[in-house]
């Protein structure tokens, strides 16, 4: 029965991410859009009854008031953003949504062939997806970091149905990417816990081809990126381990898709408001999800105010003013998947970052290179990782090994992409 509520659950947050993808006219940003309101809206519920459960001290996280939350979620989804949908007027098709005529991309020229690298693709994501499913079932969740503290951590919130800190290893770090864990176990099982990771390989790999498209590369180009992402020995083999490290991958590449759209000069006043709202939406995620990223938000906030004010078509008081506003959207829906931990934090330990101090210097120190240097043969050749793609222990596994093809084709693509800029 509670399996059965939960794919209610799951289906029901899908279903109320349509009419925000919908949005969207480009199909790339609309599925990307999509993924990552249906994932802040799962994580939305949950957080809502950690709230409910705190409030009233009692267990409010189960299968049954978690579908209770998501059909809300859902009705309130279709009853506003769905009306606003229909009724707004048409917009211009974004500069990343080619059309097509006569075989070809708009602007493309007689070697951009969208359809035979779009079925490369599609290939190679059937394979990708194939390996790591198969490779994902074959066993029980396994990984030092996941059996020492992402599923304790879980497991103590199915046991007392909060979201509470309890005695396992990292217990007060943010946990946004341990929410579908919990959801996955309020089904019973742990069965399909070592693939949670796999739809955040896939919002990677489409972020990474909105940004390709972005920087104005063909079709081709933008695909070949996404092969080589999926390829890599170290992405294929984190989509078999139940970590994070996958899912702020595709969180970060997410923002920067829906921030570089926010800074496309074609976009107007409430398209800007909408992509830079997403980018934020996608920041908070992440910030919500891993302690490390906590510098990368340190420097993107400002950046984004820099960024916005230099993209003014009139540069002076007027569009510092945007500017502001701009990046004031972004830090409100960034509070909104991550604000939660850190309230929780900070009313249970006095330190909304706790085990971490409020200083920015322990915040690198607890980033710092040290655990890096393992991957190469020398300090002096940390600058060149990861071309030296070396591996631990005789292996590949979810901790290293960028493969063959990121070796040959990453450093000629950037060059490549520079020059086109």
């Amino acid at each position: 029965m509670n399996s059965l509520l939960i794919v209610l659950t799951i289906a029901l947050v899908s279903l109320a991410a349509v009419p925000i993808a919908r949005v969207w006219r480009s199909r790339v940003a609309a599925l990307a859009a999509g993924a990552l309101a249906a994932f802040g809206l799962l994580v939305l519920s949950f957080q809502l009854l950690g709230i409910v459960a705190a409030a009233t001290g009692r267990p409010a996280i189960t299968a049954g008031s978690a579908l209770g939350v998501a059909a809300m979620l859902c009705a309130a989804s279709w009853g506003i953003v769905w009306r606003r949908v229909r009724s707004r007027s048409e917009e211009v098709p974004a500069a990343d949504e080619p059309r097509l005529r006569k075989g070809r991309p708009e602007g493309g020229g007689r070697h951009d062939r969208p359809h035979t690298a779009l079925i490369v693709v599609l290939i190679v994501c059937g394979v990708f997806l194939a390996i790591a499913v198969s490779s994902g079932l074959s066993g029980p969740p396994r990984d030092w970091d996941v059996l020492t503290y992402h599923l304790p951590r879980t497991a103590s919130w199915l046991l007392h149905g909060d979201l509470g800190v309890y005695g396992s290893t990292g217990a007060f770090y943010p946990s946004n990417a341990e929410l579908p864990i919990l959801a996955l176990f309020l089904t019973g099982s742990d069965r399909l816990v070592p693939i949670v990771q796999l739809p955040f390989a896939l919002l990677a790999a489409l972020a990474l081809y909105g940004i390709g498209r972005k920087f104005g590369t063909s079709v081709a180009s933008a695909s070949v990126a996404v092969l080589v992402f999926l390829t890599a020995p170290i992405v294929l083999f984190q989509t078999t381990i139940a970590k994070n490290d996958l899912v702020v991958t595709g969180l970060v590449l997410s923002f920067t898709f829906f921030l570089l759209r926010s800074l496309d000069s074609a976009v107007d006043g409430r398209g800007r408001v909408r992509e830079i709202a997403a980018a934020g939406l996608a920041l908070g995620l992440a910030l919500g999800t891993k302690y490390s990223i906590l510098p990368f938000v340190a420097v993107a906030v400002p950046l984004v105010l820099v960024f916005h004010a230099l993209a003014a078509e009139e540069p002076g008081r007027s569009s510092f003013r945007r500017a502001l506003g701009s990046t004031g959207i972004l830090v409100a829906a960034m509070a909104i998947p991550s604000l939660f931990w850190f309230v929780r934090n900070m009313a249970l330990a006095g330190n909304p970052i706790e085990p971490l101090s409020m200083g920015i210097g322990h915040w690198a120190a607890s980033a710092g290179l040290g655990q890096e240097f393992q991957f190469v043969p020398s300090r002096a050749f940390w600058w060149v990782f990861p071309m030296m793609d070396r591996h631990i222990d005789s292996t590949y596994s979810g901790g290293a090994g960028f493969g063959a093809a990121f070796a040959a084709l990453a450093l000629p693509g950037v060059v490549l992409c520079a020059k086109r800029g």
